[in-house]
C-alpha cells in the first residue's frame, strides 16, 4: 500500500509541473529554423545558401562605388635589326693546266740508261796452260799478278755406299737388337695396326748411335713409324769404324692370332 501511494504521488506532482509551466509558439519562420528540430528540414540548406548569397550580393551593391574597368597595356616590341647577308661572290674558274709529255720535254729525250759494257782482264791465252773462256768486252792483260784468281769450287762430298742390313749380319757393327713382340706399341695393338716400315741410317766413323734416321716407307700406322725411328735411335750402338756408314733395313711388326 505505502509503495502504491508513492508512485501516485508522483505522478500528481508531474502533471501538476505540466500545467504551472507556460506554452511557448514561435511565429518567426526564421527562428523556427534556427531552432535543433529544424535540421530535419530539406530546405534549411537552401534557405541559408540563399542568404549568404544575398548578403554578399547586397555588399556588392552597396559598397561598390563604381565597376572595375579592364585595362589593356599594350606590349612594346623592340625594332628588329636588319641582317645583312655577305654578298655572294662567284667561284674562280681554275687555269686550264697543260698536260707535257715526255717527248715534248727536250732534256728528257734520249735519256734512257744504255747498258754499260761489262769488262772482263783475263790473262793471255799464250801464257796460260788453259784456255779462259770469256764472253763479252774483254781487257788482255800479259801480266798474271793482274789475273784474279778463279772462284773455288764447293766441294760436296760424296754420300757413303747404301748398304743392306740384315738380321743375321746386325752383330758384325755393333749392338743392334731388334724389337720382339713384347716390344709392340699398345696403341697400335689396340687398333689391330700391322705393317712394314723400310729405315735409313747413316752411321758416323765414330760409331755410336745413328746421327741420322730417316724413315724411307712407311707401315701407314704413325705408332709404328715413330717406334721404329725412336728404337733405332735410342736402342742402336754402332762400332767405331774407318769411315762413315749408310744402311738400309726393314721392321716387321705383325701379330699373332
Amino acid at each position: 500500500m505505502h509503495s502504491a501511494s508513492t508512485r501516485f504521488d508522483i505522478r500528481m506532482s508531474a502533471q501538476a509541473a505540466s500545467t504551472a509551466l507556460p506554452q511557448y509558439r514561435l511565429n518567426s519562420e526564421l527562428n523556427r529554423q534556427c531552432l535543433p528540430s529544424a535540421e530535419r528540414d530539406p530546405n534549411r540548406k537552401v534557405a541559408w545558401m540563399n542568404a549568404i548569397c544575398l548578403a554578399v550580393l547586397g555588399v556588392g551593391v552597396f559598397m561598390t562605388k563604381e565597376p572595375a574597368k579592364m585595362v589593356f597595356v599594350p606590349e612594346v616590341y623592340e625594332t628588329p635589326q636588319e641582317i645583312v647577308l655577305p654578298a655572294v661572290t662567284e667561284p674562280e674558274t681554275p687555269e686550264e693546266t697543260e698536260i707535257l709529255r715526255p717527248e715534248d720535254i727536250p732534256d728528257m729525250q734520249d735519256t734512257a740508261p744504255q747498258p754499260s759494257a761489262v769488262v772482263v782482264v783475263a790473262a793471255d791465252a799464250s801464257k796460260v796452260p788453259f784456255a779462259v773462256p770469256v764472253v763479252g768486252a774483254t781487257l788482255v792483260s800479259s801480266d798474271l799478278r793482274q789475273v784474279s784468281a778463279p772462284p773455288k769450287l764447293a766441294v760436296v762430298p760424296k754420300p757413303p755406299q747404301l748398304n743392306i742390313l740384315r738380321y743375321s749380319e746386325r752383330g758384325n757393327y755393333g749392338d743392334l737388337p731388334w724389337p720382339s713382340a713384347r716390344d709392340y706399341p699398345q696403341e697400335a695393338q689396340a687398333r689391330r695396326e700391322t705393317g712394314d716400315v723400310i729405315m735409313v741410317i747413316e752411321v758416323g766413323r765414330e760409331g755410336g748411335a745413328p746421327r741420322e734416321v730417316i724413315v724411307e716407307k712407311g707401315s701407314g700406322s704413325e705408332y709404328l713409324d715413330a717406334h721404329a725411328r725412336d728404337w733405332v735411335r735410342t736402342r742402336w750402338k754402332f762400332n767405331p769404324s774407318d769411315a762413315p756408314k749408310r744402311f738400309k733395313f726393314m721392321f716387321t711388326y705383325q701379330l699373332g692370332i
